[in-house]
């Protein structure tokens, strides 16, 4: 018996797809379950960081993680310069912590957003928060998406 595999017509006008507006994607992104990180990283006028939750593995050969940033993020240019950060994971006893890196109620001041926590300085300079899982990285390349931008990490090191 025979068998054909039938390839549907393509549709006809489909209207395209309504863009749903900035507010609200940044409300149901915000709603989204996902590992809580903060990047950190160490440059010419100190310690800098931000809350992420886009990281992810990309691959164990070689040891490569995926960071996304808001190219306007005030730590952005000096990671990006300086080519070193550190991805420390955040447990749910830090969450004050994650909104100081985040911005909340608009905190800028870099020093205020480490302080209160343990803090220790790795090989490479990058701040590393303790006693929490982290990766020590050197960023490898990147590409533009959007506000963000979407970095390939090369993981040098991993604590727990």
């Amino acid at each position: 018996m025979a068998s054909t595999l039938a390839v549907p017509a393509a549709p006809q006008d489909v209207p395209p797809a309504a863009l749903v507006d900035a507010k609200s994607f940044r409300s149901g992104m915000a709603r989204l379950a996902a590992g809580v990180n903060i990047i950190t990283s160490a440059g010419p006028d100190g310690w800098c960081g931000f809350t992420a939750s886009a990281v992810c593995s990309v691959t164990d050969d070689p040891p490569t993680l995926l960071v996304c940033a808001n190219r306007g993020s005030q730590s952005y240019e000096t990671i990006k310069a300086r080519g070193i950060l550190c991805v420390n994971t955040v447990s749910g006893g830090q969450e004050e912590l994650s909104m100081r890196f985040a911005g909340a109620n608009g905190l800028k001041d870099m020093k205020t957003r480490f302080a209160g926590a343990d803090w220790t300085t790795l090989i490479t300079g990058a701040p590393a928060s303790a006693p929490t899982m982290r990766f020590s990285a050197r960023w490898w390349q990147s590409a533009k998406g959007g506000a963000a931008r979407v970095s390939s990490i090369s993981a040098a090191s991993f604590t727990v």
